[in-house]
């Protein structure tokens, strides 16, 4: 499946898309997603089919401190998959948060390549 393909499958939800030669840009509205999961239900993910694509996803993450506040760590995470998309960048993005002992705070970028 090329890019132009996954473009049409894919929806606007609440983000901006940019699509150049070898890659899609999805660059989500601020905080409007309090989870990865709504993000890739709103932009449906899961229409794409098979294909061996890569994502580099880029969100943030906090420490909630006891003394109130928090403290924010930006997470640059990248995922080859080919099939359960959805399922597999969860997984992947838990088990990176459970090691740095973070909660996800907001997503800031999700690219897709081939």
């Amino acid at each position: 499946m090329d890019l132009l393909a996954i473009w049409n499958v894919l929806n606007e939800g609440n983000s901006r898309r940019c699509l150049t030669e070898n890659k899609i840009i999805i660059k989500p509205f601020p905080f409007s997603h309090s989870s990865m999961q709504a993000f890739l239900n709103d932009i449906n993910l899961q229409g794409i089919g098979k294909s061996d694509l890569i994502f580099k996803i880029l969100y943030e993450g906090y420490t909630p401190s006891r003394f109130g506040g928090t403290n924010t760590t930006g997470i640059y995470l990248i995922v080859n998959c080919n099939t359960n998309f959805t399922q597999t960048i969860l997984d992947v993005m838990r088990e990176q948060m459970l090691d740095l002992k973070l909660e996800f705070k907001c997503l800031i970028k999700f690219t897709i390549s081939l």
